[in-house]
């Protein structure tokens, strides 16, 4: 079996074998970045009341990203942050602290922003903000806490990288729709991030094949099958089934990023900076 798969690997196309590549690493970095802090310290009756609190929070983040035209990828970095420093000795505190939670998830964002966005809110932006809430001490102190805590370690791969590399390998000839197809797994990844249960059942990456897997329905074309040697990269497709159908119910109730977008009534007039940008807007703190 491995000289087959050798031979097939050795049969595609360098960009396409360089693509598989990266998501071999991608998929080590997920192992490690998974490996980080210990979610199962935390319990049902926990696990609970913090997804309630921390979906309000991920439509705040969505709806900051959209507004001021930041990548939406941002927000499952931001939140990568957040959840795996609730993981942590320095962040189980505070799911039991309304306040330091919603201070903890606006400095993850923050510090998203800060390493993966061109321009960077300026920290008495998130002041405002916040409705004058949390201080600018306040808010780098605990960009301090979550870095020690997370051990600096900022790049995790999402499930968005991850969609964009699988429709890489796929040619255009073999489905009409390939952009809209993509739209569509794309649009599933970040309604994942709302799911706090996907956090303790599944990986960014399995995230990403199970919404190409549904993206890809009625084409008759299988993940492990779409180029040679690429079923390799994809041990076991059937552990993404659950998640799949979270995803399509997500989709079917409508829980989607357009309406974030819409929400003017959310925009309210205030001070903001960003560097290599003026503006005069800021956002409700939901």
């Amino acid at each position: 079996m491995n000289a087959l798969l050798s031979d097939i690997y050795g049969s595609i196309k360098e960009d396409e074998r360089h693509t598989i590549d990266r998501i071999r690493t991608m998929m080590k970095q997920v192992q490690f970045y998974s490996s980080m802090g210990d979610l199962s310290c935390t319990t049902l009756e926990k696990a609970t009341a913090i997804a309630s609190c921390r979906m309000k929070m991920c439509k705040w983040c969505y709806q900051l990203v959209d507004y001021f035209k930041f990548s939406r990828e941002t927000v499952q970095i931001g939140m990568s942050y957040f959840d795996r420093f609730l993981s942590t000795d320095q962040g189980r505190q505070y799911p039991q602290d309304r306040s330091g939670f919603q201070l903890a998830c606006i400095t993850c964002m923050y510090i998203a922003i800060k390493v993966h966005e061109p321009m960077e809110l300026d920290i008495s932006l998130l002041c405002d903000l916040s409705r004058g809430s949390y201080s600018a001490l306040e808010i780098k102190q605990m960009e301090q806490v979550i870095l020690k805590a997370l051990e600096w370690r900022l790049n995790p791969p999402t499930a968005t990288s991850f969609v964009r590399h699988i429709f890489s390998l796929l040619p255009s000839s073999i489905v009409d729709d390939k952009n809209d197809r993509l739209c569509s797994a794309l649009h599933q990844a970040e309604l994942s991030v709302f799911d706090y249960s996907l956090v303790f059942t599944a990986t960014s990456f399995t995230i990403a094949t199970a919404a190409v897997s549904n993206a890809l329905v009625g084409t008759d074309i299988s993940l492990q099958l779409l180029i040679p040697g690429v079923f390799s990269v994809f041990p076991d497709l059937e552990s993404s089934l659950t998640c799949r159908e979270k995803l399509l119910l997500y989709v079917q109730k409508n829980l989607s990023m357009p309406l974030l977008q819409s929400s003017a009534e959310r925009l309210v007039s205030g001070a903001c900076k960003i560097k290599a940008k003026a503006s005069d807007r800021a956002v409700i703190l939901v």
